[in-house]
């Protein structure tokens, strides 16, 4: 930032040489400009001696105006404003769902393998795989990359539905260890809801009462979480198949 003290201001528009400009609050000057000797590294922030003045000018261009300060700042912004139409829960048939946790290029590859292959079983055997079929197949692909030194960064959660079993819910670390649980949760989000889930969850649960749960878990992740995470998509599997939910938004929460 500029000093406030008009004297120094004067010396460092003096030294800065760009007769037409002015500086405004949100103008800043790079510290490449000060001598060594008049800038302070010891604390946690970087701090200029009193008094200090630039005096080292190699470019024509050296200040970056406010309008690029600000484009900075909408960049920043941008950036914890994730992507609102990113797809982690995958179909890999018509009762089974996957969601997968992980970078976007890994998940989206490995949903596309699962799915592929899962289709396959079908085509050549005239009837799909179980749930807990693909539950082992896809914990087999994790560890056959695992042992080739090249693990699959994902965790993963295997949702289906059966005639003979019903409902299930495989959860998967990116190590292979899979575990069948009543109720699971993935990522930093899947952290903050988890308290929320275990308080409510009973086996009798309805689902309107099971979405106003999620909710409960999504306006906490709102509140403690520093990204804008604007939508949560929400399927259900049930002997009827994959069914959607309204999508979880800030302004589903206002209602």
């Amino acid at each position: 930032m500029f000093p406030k003290d008009e004297n120094i201001k004067l010396a460092w528009l003096s030294n800065i040489k760009r007769p037409d400009w002015q500086p405004t609050s949100a103008s800043v000057l790079c510290s490449k400009h000060f001598e060594a000797s008049l800038i302070d590294k010891s604390g946690f922030r970087t701090v200029l001696a009193p008094g200090a003045i630039p005096t080292i000018f190699d470019l024509v261009q050296d200040i970056m105006p406010t309008s690029t300060i600000t484009n900075e700042g909408q960049i920043l912004r941008e950036i914890q404003n994730i992507q609102h139409d990113g797809n982690k829960l995958h179909e890999l048939s018509d009762s089974i769902v996957v969601g997968l946790n992980g970078a976007v290029g890994e998940t989206t590859q490995f949903a596309q393998y699962l799915a592929k292959n899962v289709q396959l079983y079908k085509t050549r055997n005239r009837y799909g795989l179980s749930t807990a079929a693909v539950e082992h197949f896809a914990r087999g692909t994790m560890m056959d990359a695992l042992h080739r030194g090249t693990p699959n960064m994902l965790n993963v959660l295997i949702a289906g539905y059966d005639v003979d079993n019903g409902g299930q819910l495989y959860t998967m670390d990116f190590l292979g260890s899979t575990m069948l649980v009543p109720y699971a949760s993935h990522g930093i989000g899947g952290y903050l809801g988890l308290g929320i889930i275990q308080y409510f969850y009973k086996p009798t649960l309805t689902e309107e009462e099971v979405y106003e749960v999620l909710k409960l878990c999504v306006r906490e992740i709102h509140k403690r979480l520093f990204m804008n995470l604007a939508n949560f998509e929400v399927k259900i599997v049930s002997k009827e198949g994959i069914g959607h939910l309204p999508s979880i938004s800030p302004e589903s929460l206002m209602q």
